[in-house]
């Protein structure tokens, strides 16, 4: 496989190789086979180098390591469908194949794979695992088709520190009706925290103090000053206090008082 890379002349292929499991990129990401990562030394670049990662090896003798890396491109329009970026081989009659250092490897994106345009079906067959060791039951998966495009999930990518420039920026923009709904959603938003902060500030807030004691003058001064919320509260606390003082008298005057004492008792 290193052999059909075109850079193959710049590496000693003919020394002896471990096949690794994965390694670790400038974003102390762990990428293994099957990874889709960025190349950074072109990362400034307007179409930067991007791919997924085919095999990881390291040299028998040294820690030298190498990463054979299967280049995609970026078209310059979204998908119709899904509204993300689309990623297709280098070219599109054979696949273009490069050997890399693992170091200049900056980090790892999330690609999705376009169904819709290819044949994919759960045509596979698998055994299901149950406790890591394979049973006799069988479980079916989705075989995705080789030639279908990849759907690259930008907001994954967005993470990184040079990720805007890690693939063409008409690819990455956000479209036109994207832009007025956000900008839409925002106005709303400051209208809604205005009209809060509004109604907050004003009604003035009514303290105990402001309140006062039930039956002196200067609650019903006090009462009759205030305005909006906070005198509509000091004039309905008066009236309960006024209500309460009539009851009270009301039932005091109908207690029992001892009548005069008859001619028997005032007799000596």
């Amino acid at each position: 496989m290193a052999g059909l890379a075109f850079n193959c002349r710049d590496y000693d292929l003919h020394s002896d190789w471990y096949k690794c499991k994965h390694f670790v990129a400038q974003s102390q990401e762990l990428c293994d086979t099957s990874s889709w990562v960025v190349l950074s030394s072109l990362v400034d670049a307007e179409d930067a180098v991007m791919g997924k990662i085919i095999e990881v090896l390291r040299r028998t003798d040294s820690m030298e390591g190498l990463v054979i890396l299967e280049q995609y491109t970026i078209q310059p329009e979204r998908h119709e469908v899904f509204n993300m970026p689309v990623l297709v081989p280098k070219r599109h009659e054979e696949a273009v194949f490069l050997l890399l250092n693992p170091k200049d490897i900056q980090f790892a994106f999330n690609v999705q794979h376009d169904c819709s345009s290819g044949t994919c079906k759960p045509s596979g067959k698998r055994p299901v695992l149950q406790e890591r060791q394979e049973t006799r039951l069988e479980e079916c998966f989705i075989e995705h088709d080789s030639l279908a495009e990849r759907l690259r999930e930008g907001r994954e990518a967005r993470k990184a520190k040079n990720a805007a420039t890690a693939a063409a920026r008409k690819a990455l923009k956000p479209g036109a009706s994207k832009v007025a709904k956000r900008k839409k959603t925002a106005t709303g938003l400051k209208r809604t925290r205005t009209g809060d902060a509004g109604r907050k500030s004003g009604g003035r807030g009514v303290s105990p103090r402001d309140l006062g004691e039930p039956g002196g003058d200067s609650d019903s001064e006090s009462g009759e000053e205030g305005d909006g919320g906070g005198g509509k509260m000091k004039k309905t606390r008066n009236g309960q206090a006024e209500r309460l003082r009539r009851k009270s008298a009301a039932a005091s005057s109908r207690i029992e008082t001892p009548g005069p004492q008859s001619a028997s008792e005032c007799q000596l």
